[in-house]
């Protein structure tokens, strides 16, 4: 999807901004810079990789709706007849089957 190929540079910046924390609290619990950064990087993981699993989780949402909507307007298309919504779809069924009480 054309949304998907977008980056948003926050993502990266913000996992960066945590990683480098890591590194401060360590730096502040007496461990030198290059062992913090070592530990850091450990405990962090790999930040390109996180970062890209950010933005899939992110925009997965707005592809799945892309999908639902779709997929309703096909539906409508296929029966113009019936709501795309289960609940008035039970509801109507319902009222059509109700015997009348005149």
């Amino acid at each position: 999807m054309w949304w998907s190929h977008r980056r948003d540079p926050r993502i990266g910046d913000e996992i960066r901004f945590h990683r480098d924390r890591l590194i401060e609290d360590y730096v502040a619990s007496g461990i030198d810079r290059q062992d913090a950064e070592r530990r850091a990087s450990l405990e962090f993981g790999n930040v390109p990789q996180i970062v890209e699993a950010c933005r899939d989780v992110r925009g997965r949402w707005l592809e799945d709706l892309t999908r639902d909507v779709r997929y309703t307007l096909q539906t409508l298309r296929r029966n113009p007849g019936s709501p795309p919504w289960p609940c008035c779809r039970s509801r109507s069924a319902s009222v059509r089957t109700r015997p009348s009480s005149r």
